[in-house]
Formats: structure tokens, sequence, C-alpha cells
């Protein structure tokens, strides 16, 4: 790849043609003198582009891409000039400060790529293969749930109360599981009519609804990645989930800015969502100020290992129903594979959500709060369009009181078989309970979240 400047666009040469790129200085005046820099003085040129996702971006603009160590690509790339971040003696640590601004990410943008820095971009860029929907915080549209709106995490199962959502003390941040199955895209195209909007619909309805009863739930819709990026490669998985968490970060910001207004908050979340929520714990919440005010975090179903726990500097591992400020997580199996060796798993961690114990005692079945069937249908289509299917969602069932027994062994939590049950449909193949991590323990996860919310309160009475 070679960059050839002219005063009011840059033409960047391939093997495979010419790609024309217009400057919007009035909107990223030092990005555009940036790139403007680099491309006079050559430092693009027989560059690669090192990063090619199909029907997601393509990137560039590494210095280090020419050379034949591809372990190294990517991972090099300053600014144009000293622009004040940096040392100015020290070229090679130049970055543009950030420029935020409206422009979609269409098909055919080129933006400068950063970390989660804001202020990081050097010389490396991306040109969407195409759209790139954003998402706009301050509209209800954009939020699966808040508490001012009637939505499926209203549900309260037969026989239970919910708390005045208006009016609670401590709120939810919830990020749901993968609703998107389709491999059109690498990530959630963002329809208003949809089989995936329905499924974020279920997730809300058998999920987040869980935590109703004791506070205020807020989730945010983002930009998932589709089910199908869990069959690439590491690579390709990590760039477009680090992708997706930029959505993540920014609906906690919002949620913090102008919804929490200093309360105490739960973080949840499953699945794709605990992957963005334990990287949400760690960089937005552990050792900073919002810690304090973290009641506790149901990260759940997604593989949380031991040695991300031993990164954090306030976060532990639960080892009681009512300790506060730690995280609990489970992945279920069936029981019937307790004695299998599953050296995957092994290094992972495991809280029992009937006996909120670190360790692996057979809970008893008389301690079981209860499984919540789920409503509605998870419209598990792979392939077609994404088109609506009209799912209803009725109100939950009561519970099934001691109905499960669970123990933990080796990374994973292990409950009773659901072979023969209503469960069973959801229990997933080869003995992985998966799509059960919220049904099987429902009501425990309710009544532990109220439990833990009213130690809290307790606390800090004066």
């Amino acid at each position: 790849m070679s960059c050839a400047k002219e005063d009011k666009v840059a033409i960047i040469s391939t093997q495979y043609g010419d790609m024309v790129v217009e400057f919007y200085e009035e909107i990223a005046p030092m990005h555009v003198e940036s790139f403007k820099v680099l491309a006079d003085d050559g430092y693009f040129d027989n560059t690669a582009f090192h990063r090619v996702i199909p029907g997601f971006v393509i990137q560039g603009g590494d210095p280090n891409s020419k050379g034949d160590d591809r372990m190294r690509w990517g991972s090099g790339g300053r600014a144009g000039k000293y622009f004040g971040i940096g040392n100015e003696s020290d070229n090679k640590t130049w970055k543009i400060p950030a420029e935020f601004n409206d422009k979609k990410h269409v098909k055919g943008t080129l933006s400068m790529a950063r970390s989660n820095v804001p202020n990081s971009a050097g010389s490396q860029f991306f040109i969407c293969h195409d759209a790139v929907p954003q998402l706009d915080y301050s509209k209800v549209s954009s939020w699966a749930s808040l508490p001012f709106i009637e939505d499926e995490a209203d549900l309260i199962p037969a026989g239970e109360e919910g708390a005045d959502q208006l009016n609670s003390k401590v709120d939810v941040f919830f990020v749901h599981p993968t609703g998107y199955l389709k491999g059109h895209h690498w990530t959630d195209p963002l329809e208003e009519e949809s089989a995936t909007k329905e499924n974020t619909q279920w997730m809300m309805a058998n999920q987040a609804s869980a935590y109703n009863g004791c506070c205020s739930i807020y989730a945010p819709h983002y930009r998932q990645a589709s089910i199908f990026s869990y069959f690439g490669t590491d690579e390709l998985r990590e760039e477009i989930h680090a992708f997706v968490y930029q959505d993540i970060k920014k609906s906690f910001e919002y949620f913090i800015d102008n919804y929490s207004h200093g309360r105490p908050f739960i973080l949840a979340s499953h699945s794709q969502g605990t992957h963005h929520s334990i990287r949400l714990l760690a960089e937005e919440i552990d050792g900073t100020d919002l810690y304090p005010r973290m009641v506790g975090a149901y990260i759940i179903g997604g593989g949380i290992s031991k040695d991300r726990m031993n990164e954090m500097s306030n976060i532990s591992i639960c080892d009681s129903s009512v300790q506060l400020g730690c995280l609990v997580h489970w992945d279920t199996y069936n029981e019937n594979y307790l004695n299998k060796e599953m050296p995957i798993y092994k290094n992972n961690i495991c809280v029992n959500p009937i006996t909120w114990r670190n360790e692996g005692t057979l809970s008893n079945l008389s301690d079981a709060k209860g499984a919540v069937y789920v409503s509605g249908e998870f419209a598990l289509d792979f392939i077609g369009d994404d088109g609506p299917k009209g799912q209803i969602f009725t109100p939950l069932e009561a519970p099934l009181k001691e109905y499960v027994q669970a123990q933990c062994k080796n990374g994973l939590l292990f409950a009773s078989d659901q072979t023969g049950t209503k469960f069973q449909a959801f229990g997933g193949s080869k003995g992985n309970y998966h799509g059960l991590d919220y049904a099987l323990f429902y009501m425990d996860i309710r009544e532990n979240a109220k439990l833990k919310v009213k130690t809290y309160l307790d606390n800090i009475s004066p």
C-alpha cells in the first residue's frame, strides 16, 4: 500500500486498485493534519492492510507491516507531529487527541484506530466494509430496558412481588447475551424489527427480570457480535469484541452520568454480556471511586478465569450470600458430566448460586429458592433473514421451589439432570446447560440480590 496526498483527498494505491479518501478538516483538523504529514513523508509507503475482516473493517497504516515479523503487525504507529500527547522529544510516543463527532461509520468510512484510551490514535486507520450504526444512549430507543418504560424486564414470577422501579434505591446495569445469530454481518445491524430484537426482549423477560425484585433495571442495546464470531480465530473474535465493547463502555458512562445520580448499583450479565462486563469491571469500576457504590456483580455464564480475578485490586470472588462488592460466576453443566475431564474450564471460578459459596459441596435441595420456566421462545435461526417471528412474552410462571441441586467442581457448576423435563429444550448439547444459567437458579439470584441490597443499605444507613 502507498498513499499520495492531494489538497483535499488522499489516494491509497493497492495491488487491487486505488481508493480515494476525502478529508473532513472542519471536524477532525488534527487527525487530517497528521494523516497528511505522514503521507507527505512516505510513512505509509509499502505498508499492508494487516487486518482484514470481511463485512466489518480493513485496517492499515502500521509501519511494522513493512517487515516480515507478522507478530508485530498492528502494534505500531505514531502521529505525524506533536499534538501535546506523548513525549515531545520522542516522536514514537506521539498520539492525536480525540476529536469525536457525529459522522456515521457507513460503508467506505475511514476512521483512525485507537485503543480504549480516547487520546491514543497514531497512524493506524480502518475502513468500514459495511455500515456501522451508532447508538445514542440519550434516546430511549437505545435501551432494551429502562425503569420508566414498560418492557419485558418488568415481568414478575407468579406469586412474587417486584420493586417500585421508579423509586428504587439501587440500580442494576444488565448486559445481555448474544441474540444476533446471523452471519450476514459481524455485528448486529440494529434493525428496528427483527428476530434479534425479539431475542433481546426474551433476555429481558427471562434474565434481567430476575433483578426487578430489588432494583431499577437499565439494559442497553449494543452492536453485539454475531454468534458466528465465536467460530473464527481468537484474533478475529477479540477484534470484533473490542469494537463491541465501545458500546458497553459508552452506555455505562451514560448510565452513571445521567441515570444513576450517585446511587449504588449491581452489574449483571450473561454469556457475551459477561465477556464485556468483566472488562468493564476491571477498567471502569475496580480501583475507582465507583467501586464503593457497587453492591455486587452477577457476571454469569461465559468463563472467567482465576487469573483474571487475581488482576483485580478490590473485587474478589464471593464466598457468602451477604458479601458485598464481590463477583459471582458460574457455567452450568448436567450433573452426569461431573466426573468428565474438561480441562479448558479447570481454571475458571465457580460460585454456587444456591449456597453462594466458592467451594464444591453439593447443595441441599431444601435450600433451592426456585427455578422459573422461560417466557416466549428464543429464535434459534442461523440462516435466512432476520425478520421478526412475532414473539409474545406471557407472564412468568410460579417458581418451582426445591427443584435443583448443584455443586462446583473443576471450574464448572453441575446441576440436576433436566432430561425429560420442560427445561430440556434449553439444555443444549453434550450436557452443556449454558441456556439454563439463569432459569434453574432464577429465584436464588432474585432473593440473593434482594438480600445484598438490604445488607448494603443497612450498612450505609446512619
